[in-house]
């Protein structure tokens, strides 16, 4: 066999390697090296051997370049699927979880309704798509983010009774005695809690405590993941402390039943407002919103019970 005959293999074989690896090439450009087999090249004046070879490296390169896109693939990364580029990952890294790795030390968390709790997930996404979400843009238009921050600040003040169950549950002396403080500077100085003078001018910072971080420092299990109607995430341990608390709000007290569901939507949509974009960013980087949603909610309800 000549050196010309072994070379022309070589080069089938690395186009065979490259067509394997998902790299296409014009139809032109394989005509350009199978001309080159099929007869001798036609001479060029001025043109030596060697600048031949290196014209033809060039011309392969100039009919190529427009089929590649994006980066090259990295070692180790799966094969293009011949979808675009933008569409693909670049890594395996991508495809990951953002809210995994907050599961890693707490105990495992129990679905077993999870058919019930995606479905009634689903209708808590559309209700925040088609009922909240363009309430609180609008909401966001009209109101500055001054007034927003006394409303919820308001809501917080209002909430007091509930941190102070939870802390004293706890037997929790100090964080007590804070919310009691918090509640009369900002109930008075404070105009009825739409300024938060209490942490602005003497140091205390809220206290976020509540019925079912009560009952998780004891130990009590979670129990099972449970999506609640219009409440989103939630487990057996909490709802029930979500019930415990609604007995010390004093809106279910001083207001009647539409008045107090009129506060508790006036309440997320304010606290919605500070997080437009937060919903999006979970569709676009998590590969099941539902998973992340259920992972992140356990984690920073874990968080708290431990503060």
């Amino acid at each position: 066999m000549s050196v010309r005959k072994v070379f022309l293999s070589l080069i089938g074989l690395a186009l065979a390697a490259l067509l394997n690896e998902g790299i296409c090439f014009p139809p032109d450009a394989l005509a350009l090296v199978s001309a080159k087999e099929k007869g001798p090249p036609v001479e060029t004046p001025g043109v030596d051997e060697e600048n031949k070879g290196s014209k033809i490296t060039i011309e392969l390169e100039k009919k190529t370049a427009p089929q590649a896109v994006g980066k090259e693939r990295e070692p180790g990364a799966p094969k293009p699927s011949g979808q675009p580029e933008k569409a693909r990952a670049e890594s395996f890294d991508d495809l990951k979880d953002p809210f995994e790795s907050q599961l890693d030390s707490l105990p495992q968390l129990k679905d077993p309704f999870e058919r019930f709790n995606r479905g009634m997930y689903k209708v808590n996404e559309t209700l925040l798509d088609y009922v909240l979400d363009p309430l609180a843009r609008g909401y966001v238009r009209i109101v500055p983010e001054e007034g927003r921050v006394a409303v919820k600040n308001a809501f917080a003040n209002a909430s007091a009774p509930v941190g102070f169950l939870g802390s004293l549950a706890q037997g929790d002396v100090g964080k007590t005695v804070k919310v009691v403080g918090r509640l009369l500077i900002n109930s008075t100085v404070g105009v009825g809690g739409l300024f938060d003078v209490a942490r602005d001018h003497f140091g205390l910072d809220p206290v976020n405590e509540d019925f079912d971080q009560a009952l998780g420092s004891y130990g009590i299990p979670a129990g099972p993941y449970i999506v609640l109607p219009f409440f989103g995430p939630s487990t057996a341990r909490h709802a029930i402390g979500r019930a415990v608390d609604s007995l010390v709000n004093p809106t279910s007290y001083f207001a009647p039943f539409a008045a107090s569901a009129g506060s508790t939507l006036g309440e997320t949509m304010n606290a919605y407002s500070f997080n437009l974009d937060a919903k999006k960013d979970l569709d676009e980087s998590a590969l099941d919103p539902y998973e992340s949603v259920k992972h992140f909610y356990y984690g920073r309800r874990q968080s708290l019970i431990k503060e």
